[in-house]
């Protein structure tokens, strides 16, 4: 007979000795005749998802057995048969049972143990990379979890905050537990990820390197490994918008909160994050919500090397929305709520290729704009326009904009016609060049070079001061270099 057909003949074995086991009173189960029929379990057998329910009805009835033989014997005869079964199936089906839907956390503090982790990862090699072991190991933690899924996270979370040299390999655990990001919790009127709920009692009162220890957790447990094993815990849609959730407070925790959403874009090598991108949530998995919260953290009050960050971010989300074919198409304009740097905006629109959205600009380059233009733009109000103020942010604009971004000529054309001006208005502009350039010095890298004078050649030609056409004419033929010296 083929071990496929003992398995099928034992099928019917397994079901007569489960439905006897519910039957029999409690004081009346004897532990010798459980113990010898767990030794005729085939070591490759398999229960069936068919076959979940009745072996949830023997655990619930298990739970209440006084006599600790029996209840031990019961307990290692099902763990046998757990060995070879999908255990993310069986714990996300075991906790959904009714006995779990009247209790505010679900399976949260339901014990088989006494609150105590069941799992051994004593001997394993912290470098260990054998698919074997992880796969025998992964068995023991599910087999731990279904005993108190409370304790065991707890314990495995804690030995990878404490255990650094182990870290990687509770991480590589954690993955496979698909479950954890299944099974749901209400929380503040939320479907909660059931990992979530550990690790927010995790972090809690955690703060830097400690909290950057912690939010490493949560984001690497959501890559998924290129390749044939591809799991993770749970999609990375849920690390995004609980980081979001902390990083738009802007407390004391905000450099960390920052940090893990930069690690969570950028995987390391041999993984990815595949965050889905969704229009219709409340949540900042909407493109469109993600932008409004977050691009107020690019502005000229931040240094170059944060605002590098938040740029590369603003970079590594459009290749997201790009991955899955998504783009922001549901917004108009930045709500008035939203506090952002006029310029950087600017920058970062460009950047997402966003159509059809009303762009905030200042009040004295809105004034001179064709009326055939202003219904694409929101006016910023300014105490008094004036035409240097229109010159400077044209040039904060320029220095912010990627270099084959061409200003349009409707914000720079009617501005000679909208401002009194004097004759010669090589002062203004030269004061204006370096106004912009100081404003932004300290938030920007600027790169002054001849396409700085291509651009304001472009302007002038629409004033009528043709000593300012010359002289920028005659200073791109000169070495550029030399011309600048802020």
């Amino acid at each position: 007979m083929s071990t496929s057909d003992k398995e099928e003949s034992f099928d019917s074995t397994f079901d007569d000795f489960l439905s006897k086991f519910l039957a029999t009173e409690s004081s009346e189960l004897d532990d010798h005749e459980i113990r010898a029929f767990t030794l005729k379990i085939p070591k490759t057998y398999i229960v069936s998802e068919d076959r979940y329910q009745t072996v949830f009805k023997v655990l619930f009835k298990i739970k209440e057995i006084p006599n600790k033989a029996i209840y031990n014997d019961s307990l290692a005869l099902l763990q046998r048969c757990f060995e070879n079964l999908d255990f993310n199936k069986f714990l996300l089906q075991f906790w959904n049972c009714d006995e779990f839907k009247d209790r505010e956390f679900g399976p949260v503090g339901y014990s088989f143990t006494e609150s105590c982790p069941r799992y051994d990862f004593n001997g394993v090699a912290p470098t260990n990379n054998d698919i074997v072991t992880i796969n025998a190991k992964a068995v023991d933690a599910a087999w731990s979890m279904l005993l108190d899924v409370e304790a065991t996270v707890n314990s495995m979370l804690n030995t990878y905050m404490n255990d650094q040299p182990m870290s990687i390999f509770y991480l590589i655990i954690l993955r496979r537990f698909k479950c954890l990001g299944d099974y749901k919790l209400k929380l503040g009127g939320k479907e909660t990820p059931l990992f979530l709920h550990f690790f927010r009692k995790l972090a809690a009162d955690l703060k830097d390197h400690k909290l950057n220890i912690a939010l490493s957790c949560l984001v690497s447990v959501c890559w998924s490994p290129k390749g044939h094993y591809c799991w993770s815990l749970m999609k990375p849609n849920y690390a995004l918008c609980e980081i979001m959730d902390h990083l738009i407070r802007d407390d004391d925790n905000h450099v960390s909160y920052m940090l893990a959403l930069r690690r969570l874009y950028t995987p390391i090598a041999g993984f990815r994050c595949d965050i889905e991108w969704n229009s219709e949530s409340k949540d900042f998995d909407n493109q469109a919500l993600f932008l409004i919260h977050f691009i107020k953290y690019y502005n000229r009050k931040q240094s170059i090397k944060n605002n590098d960050e938040v740029f590369n971010i603003f970079k590594h989300f459009k290749a997201s929305m790009r991955h899955f074919g998504r783009k922001i198409t549901n917004l108009s304009s930045l709500e008035e709520c939203v506090e952002v740097d006029w310029p950087f905006a600017y920058a970062v629109i460009n950047l997402l290729d966003i159509q059809n959205f009303k762009r905030q600009i200042p009040e004295s380059i809105f004034k001179a704009l064709p009326q055939t233009e202003v219904e694409k733009y929101v006016s910023l109000n300014e105490p008094e326009p004036s035409l240097e103020d229109a010159l400077t942010s044209l040039m904060e604009l320029y220095y912010l904009c990627d270099p084959n971004f061409q200003i349009p000529d409707d914000f720079y054309k009617n501005l000679w016609s909208t401002y009194p001006h004097p004759k010669s208005i090589i002062d203004l502009f030269a004061r204006s060049i370096v106004k912009a350039f100081n404003n932004l010095k300290s938030s920007v890298n600027i790169l002054i070079d001849k396409r700085l004078i291509d651009f304001v050649s472009r302007i002038s030609q629409y004033c009528l001061d043709y000593s300012l056409v010359e002289s920028f004419s005659c200073a791109s033929e000169m070495n550029f270099d030399c011309m600048f010296h802020f």
